[in-house]
């Protein structure tokens, strides 16, 4: 993660923890295609591998038809 995101991210969580009701991650951690969709997994493992990648976070699939569904306590913590 650049500093910059580092800096603007509230609450930084380890290498393998997940954000906001364990549904947003950094893209780094979003390896799980199934939840994240095939894009977000790719990215993660493109960035994990060196690749210049922009850093970002990742709204797992459940968490985004909750939030879609009206649920807006999906993304708190």
């Amino acid at each position: 993660m650049s500093e910059a995101c580092r800096a603007n991210h509230r609450d930084p969580q380890p290498a393998g923890r997940t954000g906001a009701a364990d549904g947003l991650v950094l893209l780094a951690d979003a390896a799980d295609e199934r939840r994240f969709g095939a894009k977000a997994a790719n990215l993660a493992r493109a960035l994990r591998a060196g690749l210049p990648v922009p850093d970002g976070l990742v709204l797992a699939s459940d968490t985004a038809r909750q939030v879609g569904d009206g649920a807006s306590a999906a993304l708190t913590a």
